[in-house]
């Protein structure tokens, strides 16, 4: 009977250091894969934090663009109706210069278009006084800034949607690969700790640590992932589209404001202008709304920062 009761006494004692080596053995496995997550979400912030600006001053440059255009807009149109009548009456009249009522100057200038347009002569010589006015010159640097205003929410544009990229690859990525890894091991340890509960092999102060961690690295089950990938995803993908209609503006509205095409008075002039335009309303569109995916992006990480640390520290 005393040999029996050994024997079992040995069995169990056997069984018991066995169950604490696999609580180790999980509780290590647990700390390789749950520790580390924060410092990536950290990483994650960074870059979504920076997005944000980038694709804020994207739309502010873009905005830029917005209103610059349609100051110039106005501009031509008012240096189109009374350029320098008088200028324009000596020079095609052989220097005549007379008071002229509004109903002459509007006849004037209508007349003038009309020569313009069936003799290259006149037309040249009509681009170049419009031009060389004080208004045509107020459209010049007007042109150039919205260039420029579009250049420069072209440059923001590619930066965010350049880290909207990398935060995409990693929330489609190591991201969603090491939280599922992370719950798996829990789950293990879970198991682990209900057998040691029962052979024993740990203190009760050991028994509550491993419980707590388990209930709080299990919080990541309650963690919806994919709201980060959506959102790196969209702020990507309206940056980029940010970045294309911005380079498009900037290339019409450069080509819009050469010598060649500034008044001359073409059907082409007046499509670059009106293209330039609408594509810093459309470019200014797509950087507000990388703004919007960044910031929403970053609310989301930072939910899964407060359940990462929680449970990385639960694991120290």
């Amino acid at each position: 009977m005393r040999t029996a009761f050994a024997v079992f006494a040995l069995v169990g004692g056997l069984s018991s250091a066995h169950a604490a080596a696999d609580l180790d053995a999980a509780l290590s496995a647990a700390r390789e894969s749950c520790v580390g997550i924060s410092e990536e979400l950290n990483q994650m912030k960074t870059m979504a934090g920076i997005g944000a600006a980038v694709s804020a001053a994207g739309t502010v440059a873009g905005g830029a663009a917005v209103a610059t255009g349609v100051m110039k807009a106005n501009v031509d149109e008012q240096n189109k109706k009374d350029i320098s009548i008088q200028a324009a009456w000596a020079k095609f009249t052989g220097g005549t210069k007379i008071e002229l009522s509004e109903d002459v100057k509007q006849l004037f200038l209508k007349d003038m278009e009309e020569w313009a347009a069936q003799n290259q002569k006149l037309a040249k010589e009509l681009q170049e006084l419009r031009q060389n006015s004080a208004l045509g010159q107020k459209s010049e640097k007007l042109g150039d800034v919205r260039t420029g205003a579009l250049a420069a929410a072209t440059l923001t544009n590619t930066a965010g949607a350049v880290v909207g990229g990398m935060n995409m690859k990693k929330a489609k990525g190591t991201l969603t690969e090491r939280v599922a890894e992370c719950l798996a091991s829990v789950k293990d340890l879970s198991n682990v700790y209900g057998q040691v509960r029962v052979t024993g092999g740990a203190t009760p102060v050991e028994l509550d640590k491993v419980n707590n961690i388990i209930s709080v690295c299990d919080e990541w089950s309650t963690v919806d992932l994919s709201k980060i990938d959506t959102r790196a995803t969209g702020a990507t993908v309206s940056s980029a589209a940010g970045a294309a209609f911005g380079l498009a503006g900037t290339v019409t509205s450069a080509m819009s404001n050469t010598d060649k095409m500034r008044y001359s008075g073409t059907p082409k002039e007046e499509n670059l202008n009106k293209a330039s335009n609408a594509l810093a309303g459309t470019a200014t569109v797509a950087s507000g709304a990388a703004t919007i995916f960044n910031a929403t992006q970053l609310s989301a990480l930072k939910r899964a920062s407060t359940v990462a640390d929680a449970c990385e520290g639960a694991l120290k």
